[in-house]
């Protein structure tokens, strides 16, 4: 009833004001391709028209109102601002227009399953080394801040030109009491009763920077 009542209270030249910010975030910025489509959104290669950057902008299919779409949004939302690290794709600003969030984030040239689909006989060791090792610094960041990604897999995680691996999607996150400890697993964790001897080297890799399955 409160929530009823407060948003009685809003004057309509509150509500008109919202509505040209939110016209002018988008205004800002320019189309330019579309990356990606998934279940709740779409995502848009787009240009600050005032600085020029690059950003992706990823917008909801549905409006806010749906509570699925919106519970997912936030959460997101909600992750990403309190959660800051290199190998985490940063979320520069949020908006609604026409009753559709709007995320806007750093842009990343493409995802690690483009990657991998460069390599139809295997995944260069180094470059195998490298994005693994990336990750793993993505996802103990948000062990060590009590987040729980639950949705990494190579569509999750996306590469900058310069080769920085940045884990992004966080809508199927949650933040857990107490500490994430390395001796457990949300899902699974590999065997250590294997005989690792027998295993390859990008077998031993994954041993070797192991931390808890997200």
């Amino acid at each position: 009833m409160r929530g009823k009542i407060n948003r009685c209270l809003i004057s309509p030249e509150v509500v008109a004001a919202r509505s040209r910010a939110s016209s002018r975030a988008m205004e800002r910025y320019e189309k330019l391709a579309k990356l990606g489509e998934g279940s709740y959104g779409l995502v848009y290669k787009c240009r600050n028209r005032d600085t020029g950057e690059i950003v992706a902008v990823k917008k909801f299919v549905e409006n806010e109102d749906d509570p699925l779409i919106r519970k997912i949004a936030l959460r997101e939302i909600r992750m990403l601002k309190n959660l800051k690290h290199p190998n985490l794709v940063n979320l520069i600003e949020v908006f609604r227009r026409k009753r559709k969030l709007h995320l806007v984030f750093e842009y990343c040239d493409h995802t690690v399953l483009h990657e991998l689909e460069k390599y139809p006989a295997g995944c260069p060791e180094l470059l195998s080394k490298q994005i693994i090792w990336q990750t793993l610094q993505g996802v103990a960041y948000c062990h060590r801040h009590n987040c729980i990604h639950r949705d990494v897999k190579p569509e999750n995680i996306l590469l900058t030109s310069e080769g920085v691996v940045k884990l992004c999607d966080f809508g199927f996150a949650r933040m857990i009491s107490g500490s994430c400890s390395s001796e457990y697993s949300v899902h699974t964790m590999i065997p250590f009763g294997v005989d690792v001897r027998k295993r390859t080297s990008n077998y031993l890799i994954l041993i070797m920077y192991l931390v808890a399955v997200d």
